[in-house]
């Protein structure tokens, strides 16, 4: 693996080839991406051409490794039919890198918002920030994310300040920021 980072680094040095490795990496990861939450979804690609406003045609050049020309715009309702987000960031080569080797073919999507929700805080909270809280800390975030499944979170923190929870870990006492929702 050491090797072949090495080869690659050296390929990197020169401008056109790494500009050109990015973006045929970045397509070939956003139609991986795109089939394996459409397949994930059990939809076919007009089922998700209709979710996101979208011509079948479309969905599939989409899918197609090679395609290149990705708006943000496609990317929003890509994402918005799957109801997950999409990040768009500027990284470090190593870290566009270790990025890059990440996905496989098989690799799952992320869980959608309805999905991430059923799962609570767990699916909100790393590991090592869970195993820091208390149980009454917990059981706030839970009835948080429970009223927020509801639609009555929106309303109760309307115009009202958050509540702030310190939590100590390694680094010190923090302070995290959580909505009031009262008793």
């Amino acid at each position: 693996m050491i090797n072949k980072f090495k080869k690659l680094w050296a390929m990197l040095r020169d401008e056109d080839a790494r500009n050109a490795f990015v973006s045929s990496t970045i397509a070939a990861r956003l139609a991986v991406r795109i089939y394996n939450l459409r397949k994930q979804a059990g939809w076919t690609q007009p089922e998700l051409a209709e979710r996101a406003h979208m011509k079948q045609a479309r969905i599939s050049v989409l899918e197609q490794g090679d395609y290149e020309n990705f708006t943000f715009s496609t990317l929003k309702k890509i994402a918005a039919a799957f109801n997950v987000a999409i990040v768009i960031d500027f990284v470090s080569f190593p870290e566009f890198l270790r990025w890059s080797e990440s996905l496989t073919a098989e690799s799952a999507g992320p869980d959608s918002f309805d999905e991430s929700s059923r799962k609570g805080i767990d699916a909100f909270l790393p590991e090592e920030l869970r195993d820091l809280l208390s149980a009454k800390v917990q059981g706030v975030i839970e009835d948080t994310f429970a009223q927020a499944r509801q639609g009555a979170l929106q309303e109760q923190t309307k115009g009202q300040p958050l509540s702030s929870v310190p939590i100590s870990g390694k680094n010190g006492t923090r302070q995290y920021a959580v909505p009031y929702v009262g008793q």
